[in-house]
């Protein structure tokens, strides 16, 4: 049977058995998140989380590979642990905290420009908070999350220490008291998740890359949906999870870079328009708002931005 996520593996697990998926290697005083993923017929790569990125781990593990052999490899500890873990995501700040991070950097700029009299100063300022901050922001500061951490309480730096509570007979609490939700409930939610992104107008202009089956992240996922459609299994829902969570996290770094230049600047002001419809303190302002969007997607008629059905959708 294969092992369930937030549970220990035994060291004679073959790694086959598990990929893709995210392991925590663990000793009592260290600890690595890692990630496995079959490579070809020959073997499976690692990647470390270290610092908010994931950094490939060499040599990679050979086909025949177990997971006993992960501590020495990872940690260099040959007597260390290891624990089966949901995917791990890597999200950007919370749109709030980089909106006050840009405002706070705007007006400082302004007033050290007004105060030493320097144009110069305030143009490249404003270079500097509007445009470098967001997307150093968006690419330095990344927050890990484990998907489900905190349906069990979790933040992700308290997942380490409760995993050093489990043993293979008795498993401390909180615990998953129900069995895990069959294939088609999983699939469930990941298209109740992307049916959520692609109505969420501010979301849909400002990640484009989700929604366009161009872009081989977004592609390899829509393919995944058709495949656990004809094939509902547990393989095949672990495939769709993996792909979404690839295709959001490609979108998310992106942002407007999928967009051609030409068309870039139009897709921003969209953007802003969407969010003055979805903050409308009166039903005035959002149908005002969102008539001057439909004209801006109009004229920009790229298709994969939202079209006059989804937002037929929102004002219904």
């Amino acid at each position: 049977m294969k092992p369930r996520a937030w549970s220990l593996l035994d060291p004679s697990t073959p790694v086959a058995d598990i990929v893709p998926c995210t392991v925590l290697v663990f000793t009592d005083s260290e600890h690595r998140f890692v990630s496995l993923v079959k490579e070809g017929r020959d073997g499976f790569t690692m990647q470390v989380l270290r610092g908010g990125v994931w950094a490939p781990l060499l040599p990679p593990l050979t086909a025949d590979a177990v997971v006993g052999g992960l501590s020495q490899q990872v940690l260099r500890l040959p007597t260390g642990r290891c624990a089966l873990l949901p995917p791990v995501v890597l999200r950007g700040p919370r749109p709030r905290t980089l909106a006050l991070w840009v405002g706070g950097s705007v007006v400082a700029t302004v007033l050290v420009a007004l105060l030493a009299q320097a144009p110069v100063v305030l143009l490249l300022g404003l270079f500097l908070s509007l445009i470098v901050l967001p997307l150093g922001a968006t690419t330095l500061f990344r927050r890990p999350e484990i998907i489900g951490q905190e349906r069990r309480g979790l933040s992700f730096h308290s997942v380490p220490d409760w995993v050093r509570r489990l043993t293979p007979s008795e498993p401390p609490e909180p615990l998953p008291a129900e069995p895990p939700p069959p294939p088609t409930e999983r699939a469930e939610r990941i298209r109740e998740e992307y049916g959520r992104l692609r109505t969420d107008m501010v979301y849909r202009l400002d990640h484009p890359a989700l929604f366009d089956p161009a872009v081989p992240t977004t592609a390899a996922f829509e393919a995944a949906l058709v495949e656990f459609a004809d094939d509902p299994s547990v393989q095949a829902v672990n495939k769709l999870e993996v792909r979404f969570n690839l295709a959001r996290q490609h979108a998310e770094r992106v942002g407007l870079g999928h967009v051609a230049p030409e068309k870039r600047g139009e897709v921003e002001r969209a953007g802003k328009v969407a969010r003055l419809a979805a903050e409308a303190t009166s039903e005035g302002e959002r149908v005002a708002a969102l008539a001057q969007l439909q004209r801006l997607l109009d004229a920009l008629a790229l298709y994969y931005l939202p079209g006059r059905a989804d937002l037929a959708e929102i004002e219904g």
